[in-house]
């Protein structure tokens, strides 16, 4: 029983391999312990072990079909045996600039919606993917629209994930297509590294786009990760846009629990951006020369309501740091969010998170309101 509960621990602290150390030791002696098994079984569905999770689960379901756990085991593998839709919608208004211009990133407004529809797994390890999505933006240059259709392909196995797809983008200047190969790694309970490369970026400023200019890039990241409340993360992402700018961005980004209840949970947390690229004369977007900010961040989650596999929550945010630009010094920069989430019978999440943000663009100072909302539904 302690052991179980030791590996029980582990597995919440997201030490998934110690948690399967020790509970591989634990079947030495009680090889068909049901506990062992569930335990076992929710283990192998966190290191992307199907066939094992199936094994497992099926053991325990044909002995102990009462059980309360056995149960709770088996609607876990139900609910990964689904189909899976996520929905991810953005909105802002900016105001930019001294006489209140259009923002110099995202426009006066922008809105922007996208969709990705997972298949149930396929042979375990496969899902098939399909999305579509449109964003919009009021820019000095004009309104700009871009839709975009994706389909693809998902591997995850034991300690990676692998994505490939192609899509279509539209954005005013006929249909062009793109490419993106995604890879994540993990090489222990702590560390875990990735990349990838996108032909026809989905990064690519739509204020770009709009002006007939796309980008080719790519990313790597590393992170480090000690438990389920310290964790950071740098991010290096280079890309090349069509008028003959190459680009090359830096993000270091860490979180650091400080105080932990049970129905509140505060992180500290620090982001720090640099940036820089070759060609910042008369081009039609944002693009400085060289930029450095540094924002840290408080971040407090404050659970209203959680009755089995039901929740919701409420998330507060507060930062201010400072943003330096070459050849337009540095200011000061603030934000304040507060978002909402609720979570229903692990198949249904969504949540929600309005922020404002001052901070200067080119030295002048601009205010930027935005809502992002995220859906997740599977079955």
């Amino acid at each position: 029983g302690l052991r179980l509960a030791q590996a029980d621990l582990y597995l919440a602290r997201q030490w998934p391999r110690r948690a399967e150390i020790q509970l591989k030791e634990t079947e030495s002696m009680v090889p068909r312990n049901m506990g062992l098994e569930v335990a076992q079984a929710r283990t192998a569905m966190t290191l992307q072990e199907w066939r094992q999770m199936d094994a497992l689960t099926d053991d325990v379901v044909a002995r102990f079909p009462d059980n309360r756990q056995v149960q709770r085991a088996a609607r876990e593998r139900e609910v990964h045996d689904m189909s899976e839709l996520r929905v991810e919608a953005y909105g802002g208004k900016a105001n930019g600039g001294g006489s209140g211009d259009a923002g110099a990133v995202s426009g006066s407004r922008d809105f922007g919606i996208q969709s990705t529809l997972y298949s149930p797994p396929i042979d375990e390890d496969w899902r098939v993917f399909a999305g579509v999505g449109y964003a919009t933006g009021d820019f000095a240059e004009g309104t700009g629209n871009h839709r975009f259709q994706r389909v693809g392909l998902e591997r995850r196995t034991r300690d990676m994930t692998l994505e490939a797809e192609v899509s279509n983008h539209s954005y005013g200047f006929g249909d062009k297509q793109g490419a993106r190969l995604a890879i994540a790694r993990d090489i222990n309970d702590h560390w875990q590294y990735g990349g990838s490369l996108e032909y026809l970026s989905a990064e690519t400023p739509l204020r770009a786009l709009n002006s007939d200019i796309k980008a080719n890039g790519g990313s790597g990241f590393i992170r480090w990760r000690a438990n389920e409340s310290r964790e950071w993360r740098l991010s290096v992402s280079p890309s090349q846009f069509s008028d003959g700018n190459n680009r090359v961005e830096a993000l270091l980004t860490g979180r650091e629990g400080v105080y932990s209840a049970p129905n509140v949970q505060v992180d500290a947390g620090l982001e720090v951006g640099t940036s820089h690229n070759s060609n910042s004369e008369d081009v039609p977007y944002f693009n400085p020369k060289s930029d450095f900010s540094v924002m840290p961040l408080v971040n407090v989650n404050h659970v209203l309501y959680h009755r089995y596999e039901t929740s919701w929550s409420q998330q507060f945010q507060a930062g201010a740091g400072t943003y330096s630009q070459r050849d337009h010094g540095t200011g000061g920069m603030a934000l304040l969010g507060y978002g909402q989430r609720y979570a229903w019978n692990d198949v249904f999440e969504v949540g929600g998170l309005f922020s404002v943000i001052n901070r200067p663009y080119d030295g002048d100072r601009e205010t930027d309101l935005r809502l992002l909302v995220d859906l997740t539904f599977r079955f």
